[in-house]
């Protein structure tokens, strides 16, 4: 089971690291609609800080310059531009929102940060942004809806958290830590009552085994699991931070807790010892715990579950906590009040999730996939009518596949669709319109009425490898199929998949519940390290997200079905780093190795 410390990166959305800086200055879609309306600011950055809460800040810039080009913000804390003693982030204003798609003619202009922590002491302080001109000079007018005011308390610190010291200025450098993002102020009373754990190391040190996916943190004598691509960024690690160990003296290492999301420091005013919360490595480090507090760690009894709307306790808040570990149930309070957002997060779980039954509600499927990811997998099955005619859905429903991709051949009536729906729900399986990008978003809205879930293969289209044309393509399609499963087949170029065919995988990623590169051995004469490798390059690219498709057979000029234990050697090379595994073609493919 995950730890259930990885619900501190939703507790914290983390700031984009690597869009900028922060230095001391010395001496939503009506939102768009409205800055637009003002002709005055049609010559210089425009933009809107839509919002300043005590977990996020966020808004819109667009330079009507270069209106398709994505620019910075600049947000300052405690004082206007050029103030004394403001404090200025900088961002890249290129995320992508779908309401800003419309209203400025190009949807990459928005930017968000977590809240700085430093600020989080009781009192008010003013945010301030402005959009950055690409002229170097030109003005830079304040956001509409600036300044805005926040006036936040200290944040709760994670129960059963201990303090570990940093016990000179050089671990604050060494580790890269930001005391204005990261560090928040508590009262001396507050600080005493953490347990102490060890010092933290000097300075950070990661490690990985040659041609396997995972990243550590030697902690100690510990090794530390690091999450994901996510966590490292907001440590300010980077692959370039990892260095090589043997498997040997990596299994000399105690196994510990996985390292924290992100960095969580604390400070009080009576003393100048800046701290580390983190879990205890050891259950004696944290002393005894507090009556009555409940351990989202702890296994969770998930027979006979059924948690709905208007439940609470200890139960609801360990799973929320299991919910934010997997991704959902972000920035929301884990308090164990099963209310409509909990419900909400448990629907986008179960969808993602092949096998189980989209309700809302927690069951005993539901427990036990989010107490153990790995159970979560799921298999998917490419079904082409025109090249297999007949298809055993129950077969394929025995042999553990969860999801069918049916290609929309045209012939298919309303009615047909339906007929094939109800035999994949009676076979407990999910349905999805296998559909090319010739199609319209109108027309897969047509089939999402229907009741299917979407499969789209990005490989054709007339976008000629535009990445703002492939993501607005993705993004129509998603607004025409809300709350339905929706997926799409991709290049298994990763990053240079942007350069060649407009995927641009982390575009793409925030429209879709999974991208489904087709990963084929044959066709790119791959090796089994090749096929690992570039699993977990995606995964870094979306994480969460990445379902691989199997080539069935040797290769497009080869058309011969791979054996059992071929094809189980090519599965087993990419398992690691795929949250689910795929197969093309279905006429080839041999139903005992999908149940192995």
């Amino acid at each position: 089971m995950k730890t259930a410390r990885a619900w501190l990166l939703a507790l914290l959305p983390v700031p984009c690291f690597a869009c900028g800086s922060h230095s001391d200055e010395q001496g939503g879609e009506a939102s768009a609609a409205a800055v637009v309306s003002d002709a005055a600011r049609t010559s210089d950055p425009r933009g809107y800080l839509d919002g300043a809460s005590c977990t996020t800040v966020f808004g819109w810039a667009q330079d009507t310059a270069v209106p398709t080009t994505s620019i910075s913000a600049d947000l300052y804390y405690d004082g206007a531009k050029g103030a004394t003693g403001a404090t200025r982030v900088r961002l890249a204003a290129n995320q992508s929102r779908s309401d800003l798609c419309t209203a400025l003619g190009s949807c990459d202009h928005a930017f968000s940060m977590s809240t700085p922590r430093s600020l989080m002491d009781g009192d008010a302080h003013a945010v301030y942004g402005y959009g950055i001109n690409t002229t170097a000079g030109a003005p830079e007018p304040l956001l509409s809806n600036a300044p805005r005011t926040i006036t936040c308390a200290s944040p709760a610190i994670p129960s059963g958290d201990v303090k570990r010291a940093l016990t000179s200025e050089t671990i604050l450098t060494d580790w890269h830590f930001d005391t204005f993002l990261e560090m928040a102020p508590y009262t001396t009373a507050e600080l005493a009552a953490v347990p102490s754990g060890v010092a933290l190391d000097s300075a950070p040190r990661l490690v990985q085994v040659p041609g396997q996916a995972p990243v550590y943190v030697v902690d100690g004598t510990y090794r530390r699991h690091v999450i994901n691509e996510t966590s490292m960024a907001a440590w300010r690690m980077t692959s370039a931070n990892v260095t090589s160990i043997t498997a040997t003296a990596l299994d000399a290492l105690t196994p510990g807790p996985d390292w924290p999301a992100l960095p969580l420091l604390a400070k009080s005013s009576s003393s100048a010892t800046v701290y580390l919360l983190d879990v205890p490595l050891e259950a004696t480090d944290a002393g005894a715990p507090d009556a009555g507090t409940s351990d989202a760690g702890s296994s969770i009894d998930c027979s006979g579950i059924d948690l709905q709307q208007g439940a609470s306790g200890a139960t609801v808040e360990a799973l929320q906590h299991l919910l934010q570990a997997d991704g959902y149930y972000l920035n929301e309070p884990v308090d164990g009040s099963f209310g409509s957002v909990t419900a909400a997060a448990v629907e986008g779980f179960q969808l993602r999730n092949g096998h189980l039954t989209v309700s809302g509600n927690i069951d005993s499927a539901t427990c036990e996939a989010l107490e153990h990811p790995a159970a979560a997998k799921l298999v998917y099955m490419y079904v082409n009518p025109n090249a297999t005619p007949t298809y055993d859905l129950n077969a394929m429903k025995a042999s553990g596949v969860t999801d069918v991709f049916f290609m929309d051949t045209g012939s298919f009536t309303d009615s047909d669709w339906k007929t094939l729906l109800s035999q994949c729900q009676s076979a407990g399986m999910r349905l999805s319109a296998w559909e090319f990008m010739n199609v319209s978003a109108s027309y897969v809205g047509s089939l999402a009425n229907l009741g299917l879930n979407i499969h789209m293969d990005l490989e054709d289209g007339s976008c000629n490898g535009s990445v703002s044309c492939v993501t607005s393509y993705v993004q129509s399609v998603r607004a025409a199929c809300p709350g339905k499963l929706f997926t799409v087949a991709t290049m298994p170029d990763g990053a240079d998949s942007a350069m060649y065919y407009g995927q641009d995988y982390a575009q793409i990623a925030p429209s879709v519940d999974a991208i489904c590169p087709m990963l084929y051995k044959g066709n790119y004469n791959l090796t089994d390290a090749d096929l690992t490798s570039d699993a977990a390059l995606m995964q870094k690219e979306a994480p969460g997200k990445i379902w691989i498709t199997m080539q069935t057979y040797q290769s497009d000029s080869d058309v011969v079905a791979l054996s059992a234990s071929s094809l189980l050697t090519d599965v087993n090379a990419i398992t690691a780093s795929a949250n689910g595994v795929g197969f093309f073609r279905y006429g080839l493919v041999n139903f005992g190795l999908v149940t192995e």
